[in-house]
């Protein structure tokens, strides 16, 4: 890429920002931001929060003549296959994106670690058993810090570790130096046209190792079987079963059998980078894991309550109802529609014998609440006398999380995990997660 190219940036988001940020302190001239939101109204694209004088291409023709360009940066959330993207690189225009641009200008090795769920909490666990070391570690990627914002600060014996979607894996062409690839089944339907074209963009993690590298897969999946080929990369594959046999009966902070398979990944990936075992140790007793993934929030009259936010799916809110067996539960759950199938999540809300209450909101609380009915009429009488469930409706989110409070008993758990998306009342996952904290502390002064 030459000062002289002129440079494409499409989707002015995190990424976008970063992009041109990093361009521009390197004396590249003549970029132009493309983005289909517009100028949100407001003169010379400020809604977007554009610089003075940027070039600009906005609205619903933003990918419009993208042959005018020697090089475009997609954002993750601009599919490569679009048609506009591939006329332009059929044209010879050179199409990219930062997380391309930083494997082909970082100087030391990359730790990539990929998944349909789990990644964000495996790359953070890697990070947290690094730092602190002799070598610097550092964490970006999908999980909030752009990487190519600390491309610059790389020595040749630093530590790349980041979390990478589908979409930032799609057209990579080369694979970091240890690849983790987690329990991968479908996601993000909407983008990629089918499961096999999803399970496809993430091939890159592995795709392009070579025999000094090394690829880390869950032996309890079978997804290993489709990715383990495509690699040149020493192949070691980890259980949840790993992690007791490695550190005995210790006390592991972060809840959740889910929890013990990203632990099993990063545990290896940590002995590759030869962290000592002691930092492992300390970690996996303290670390409590992301904001609004199974957050531990308080506890209260002998009740915790954790903020499971991030889970706006059936399967994410399974995992959670199953990380408390030995507790008496309550389960908050629903929000804004994604017209998921709850079938699974009412059976499973059914099954689990500890649960004893569920609060439902929002939209998707009337369609959770029919998939609990039809799973409990499929039981038969005498598990149906066994069972203790009670099912609560609340028109309100703080009305909910009080219900539960009033609820609780000593020893029980309280879970915010809502199976669901969170507009219906909330901005976004984090606001939910952030006034569900907030409303749980009100509870207690001394908090």
């Amino acid at each position: 890429m030459l000062k002289t190219d002129k440079i494409a940036i499409i989707g002015y988001g995190e990424e976008g920002k970063a992009v041109y940020e990093y361009l521009t302190r390197h004396g590249f001239k003549d970029i132009t931001i493309c983005d289909q939101k517009g100028d949100g109204g407001m003169k010379g694209g400020r809604g977007l929060g554009l610089p003075v004088g940027a070039k600009k291409r906005l609205g619903p023709d933003y990918l419009k003549n993208l042959a005018d360009f020697d090089v475009i940066f997609r954002s993750p959330g601009v599919s490569v296959l679009k048609p506009e993207i591939a006329a332009a690189r059929q044209k010879g225009a050179e199409v990219t994106s930062a997380t391309k641009y930083f494997f082909e200008k970082c100087p030391c090795k990359i730790v990539g670690v990929t998944g349909t769920k789990g990644k964000g909490t495996t790359a953070s666990l890697i990070w947290e058993m690094g730092k602190g070391g002799r070598r610097q570690f550092f964490l970006g990627g999908n999980i909030g810090v752009v990487a190519i914002e600390f491309l610059d600060k790389l020595a040749a014996r630093d530590i790349v570790i980041l979390e990478l979607s589908s979409f930032q894996l799609q057209d990579l062409d080369k694979s970091p130096h240890i690849a983790v690839v987690l329990n991968t089944t479908s996601e993000h339907l909407d983008y990629h046209k089918n499961v096999r074209e999803y399970l496809e963009a993430k091939e890159a993690i592995v795709k392009y190792q070579k025999a000094g590298d090394y690829a880390i897969f869950n032996k309890d999946y079978l997804y290993w079987k489709k990715y383990a080929k495509l690699t040149a990369a020493k192949k070691i594959f980890v259980s949840a079963k790993d992690v007791k046999k490695k550190f005995g009966e210790i006390e592991i902070a972060l809840p959740g059998h889910h929890n013990l398979e990203n632990i099993a990944a990063a545990v290896v990936v940590a002995e590759i980078l030869k962290v000592p075992v002691s930092r492992m140790r300390e970690v996996l007793k303290t670390w409590h894991g992301l904001e609004h993934r199974l957050e531990f929030v308080a506890e209260i009259r002998g009740a915790k309550y954790y903020n499971d936010s991030f889970a706006t799916t059936p399967d994410s809110t399974i995992a959670a109802i199953k990380s408390f067996p030995k507790n008496n539960l309550i389960l908050i759950a629903g929000g804004s529609e994604k017209f998921a199938d709850y079938k699974k999540l009412g059976e499973e809300i059914v099954r689990q014998k500890n649960l004893r209450v569920v609060i439902l909101i929002g939209q998707t609380g009337p369609r959770i609440e029919d998939a609990i009915l039809k799973a409990e009429k499929r039981l038969n009488a005498a598990a149906r006398r066994m069972r203790h469930l009670t099912v609560i409706r609340r028109d309100d989110f703080e009305d909910a999380v009080l219900e539960a409070y009033v609820r609780a008993g000593r020893d029980w758990v309280v879970v915010m995990s809502p199976a669901s998306a969170s507009f219906d009342m909330f901005k976004n996952y984090k606001e939910r997660g952030k006034k569900f904290r907030e409303i749980v502390k009100s509870f207690d002064p001394l908090l």
